[in-house]
């Protein structure tokens, strides 16, 4: 998630055909697109490719970063993933952890009561040692 889009990011290293020849890189960007579109089962707004040769490995080369946004991919490689996009709700601030506070103090203290009535019928003494 980036803002309010749903991005995929794509990766690859040496793309190679099916000989085994390296595949320029307009081609491998546009295979892995086309693999990462039919197969998603959620809708996106936009994927971005990132293709490494395997030359750009070795000079820690960083290729460009091509980004294709959801209308582009409809229009070269048909329709996507159906359903609406939904976006992920914002994390909690901080705020819901202290209302587990007065809980766990709830749930201490019960546990506590019960120990010492259960220890109160079977006759069970503690004794706290110092040194």
């Amino acid at each position: 998630m980036s803002g309010t889009l749903v991005v995929v990011e794509v990766t690859a290293k040496a793309c190679r055909s099916s000989d085994g020849t390296l595949l320029p890189y307009e081609d491998a960007v546009d295979g892995l697109t086309q693999a990462t579109w039919s197969s998603l089962r959620l809708p996106i707004d936009a994927i971005q490719v990132r293709v490494f040769r395997s030359q750009d490995v070795d000079a820690n080369i960083m290729p460009a970063l091509r980004v294709l946004p959801e209308t582009l991919l409809e229009r070269r490689f048909g329709a996507g993933p159906p359903g609406p996009v939904r976006p992920v709700s914002k994390r909690p601030t901080g705020q819901s952890l202290w209302l587990l506070v007065p809980v766990a103090y709830l749930v201490v203290g019960a546990a506590a009561v019960g120990f010492a009535r259960q220890a109160r019928r079977s006759m069970l003494v503690i004794l706290p040692i110092r040194r």
